[in-house]
């Protein structure tokens, strides 16, 4: 019998089981494309496309004959295909480190980052086109780098909040908090069970339109936890224009 596996809900986890002891790895080539297969103490298969370039693992149970390994992963050809090229197309579109390289992008546009050292305490002045952090002398990198984000994730939650809480109204739902996060393969996500949204702080960087997008998709999850039919009826009712936005948020290959 086939092992129960759920449906898939972005770059996806299939069954349950966190157990990250692998007995043996094999390599499994199906449809042109080369997978992973890593055996653990589990008792379901899980299937993973991690960026940046969009390697396909599995993690199978150990007594499980590859052949059923490989009717699974067959099975969800197309899927793997389709998020294969969304996680190389956010990986290529992905900027460059901001301190090391001096800018970043803002709401979809450019800005100069500068870092000027000094006493006082460390913040974030955003003038014109350029955004300057002020540190204390001999400040690392790690440190100005959790300066940045904590300034990021206070402009995210500075714009998310008033649409979570216009379409809360809209959808007739309830949502949890809202934290933003790094997140390395997800825009957004939503707990079906509390209601908590959590937001990419890479949101930051794409036009307020895409953000609009994200937050529209998880406050949905509270009406339609899946991605079937019904999910993007409720999106194409409230949100028309969401497949350009959505195109704008991913690059033409993301999904």
């Amino acid at each position: 019998m086939a092992s129960p596996v759920a449906r898939p809900s972005g770059v996806g986890v299939y069954g349950a089981g966190r157990d990250r002891r692998a007995s043996r790895i094999e390599a499994l080539a199906v449809g042109g494309l080369e997978a992973r297969v890593e055996r653990k103490r589990i008792k379901t298969l899980r299937l993973r496309v991690v960026p940046p370039e969009g390697d396909v693992l599995v993690s199978a149970p150990e007594g499980l004959p590859l052949g059923e390994i490989r009717r699974f992963v067959e099975s969800r050809l197309a899927w793997i295909k389709r998020h294969r090229e969304a996680v190389r197309a956010r990986s290529a579109a992905s900027p460059a480190d901001p301190i090391s390289c001096g800018r970043l992008r803002l709401w979809g546009e450019q800005l100069g980052l500068e870092i000027a050292e000094g006493p006082g305490r460390a913040r974030v002045e955003l003038a014109g086109e350029t955004l300057t952090l002020r540190v204390r002398p001999g400040s690392s990198d790690k440190a100005r780098a959790a300066l940045l984000d904590a300034w990021l994730a206070a402009a995210l939650l500075e714009r998310a909040l008033p649409l979570v809480e216009a379409w809360s109204r809209k959808l007739g739902v309830k949502p949890g908090p809202v934290r933003p996060r790094r997140m390395k393969t997800r825009w957004g996500s939503c707990s079906v069970r509390t209601g908590a949204i959590r937001l990419s702080l890479e949101l930051t960087s794409k036009p307020p339109s895409c953000l609009e997008y994200v937050v529209v998709h998880e406050l949905a999850h509270l009406l339609e936890p899946g991605h079937g039919p019904r999910f993007h009826a409720i999106i194409e009712r409230v949100l028309p224009d969401w497949k350009e936005r959505k195109a704008a948020l991913c690059g033409p290959a993301r999904t």
